[in-house]
């Protein structure tokens, strides 16, 4: 369970980190090639395994703001959240008491 809080903190961390760092501005071009749903821009993505599962998360942008959509598959199974960019750091720090709450860290 730890290794799954470390490598989860890691990426809200480097995804919080391009929220800020992506401007409104050029973010079209910064768009890469994949299942974009019309008008999404793609800002950054890392996948992750552990255990039997994938870890898909995905910053993007469309006309309503920046969001971050994390997609959890096993097996073919897919289930999806999204954490509006707003909201990112709160996730991240709730996220951080769980990890603490195992006696892996401290909480915020």
């Amino acid at each position: 369970m730890f290794e799954f809080f470390a490598k989860f903190c890691h990426c809200m961390r480097t995804a919080a980190a391009a929220v800020k760092s992506v401007p409104a501005a050029g973010v079209a071009r910064r768009a890469q090639a994949g299942k974009n749903r019309p008008g999404e821009a793609l800002l950054y993505s890392e996948r992750l395994q552990i255990e039997r599962k994938q870890f898909y998360f995905e910053l993007k942008e469309n006309a309503s703001g920046q969001f971050l959509r994390m997609t959890e598959d096993v097996g073919g199974r897919r289930d999806t959240i999204i954490v509006p960019a707003t909201g990112l750091t709160e996730f991240r720090e709730a996220v951080a008491r769980a990890d603490a709450a195992l006696g892996h860290g401290d909480a915020p």
